[in-house]
């Protein structure tokens, strides 16, 4: 199993090369250091402090009964790092929403974390993920921006249709790679 996907060495040096270009800007460091700040408040530390010993003892536990190892451990990252990072945070919901939790395991469980996953299990070559993340990201940025402007509609639609296509492409291409190559996926480890 390879430790960085292609799309995800496409992300890294895009990302990259836009916080270069971005850390050459002024207001962009001051905005940078106060997010900074901001991001390690006392309040916050308490909550990564709290996460970081669940996390530890989870980990521990499913260890010790042989559903993780070491091999395991970039997707627990980014687990932690997107869905946990941000499920810790909205945690102050829990007394507002009755529904609260029944909504966060039925969030976690639809159909579209399973299409991601296979997504994600599948990539195209580093070259196709350099042009297929900018251009995606384009779309969508594009998509968003004409919503809920009359004069955009017909524009809209172009970008909303060219999303569509994009989609179906990259989803047949990992239903292809699926069908061809299941034994590769259905793994202990995959799983």
């Amino acid at each position: 199993m390879e430790l960085f996907s292609n799309r995800e060495i496409a992300i890294l040096i895009l990302v990259a090369g836009i916080m270069g270009y971005a850390l050459t800007k002024e207001d962009f460091r001051r905005s940078l250091r106060a997010l900074v700040r901001s991001a390690v408040a006392g309040p916050l530390v308490n909550i990564y402090a709290a996460m970081a010993f669940y996390l530890a003892g989870i980990l521990y536990v499913l260890n010790a009964v042989g559903l993780w190892d070491l091999s395991q451990l970039k997707p627990t990252i980014i687990w932690t790092f997107s869905i946990a990072l941000i499920s810790a945070l909205r945690a102050n919901k829990i007394f507002d929403d009755p529904s609260y939790f029944k909504r966060a395991v039925e969030d976690n469980l639809k159909l579209i974390i399973v299409l991601e996953f296979i997504l994600g299990f599948y990539t195209f070559p580093l070259w196709g993920e350099l042009v297929l993340v900018p251009v995606s990201t384009f779309l969508g940025s594009m998509a968003i921006f004409s919503e809920g402007k009359d004069e955009y509609q017909p524009t809209k639609k172009v970008f909303d249709t060219l999303l569509f296509l994009l989609g179906v492409f990259v989803i047949g291409f990992a239903g292809y790679k699926l069908w061809v190559g299941f034994e590769e996926f259905a793994t202990f480890q995959t799983l």
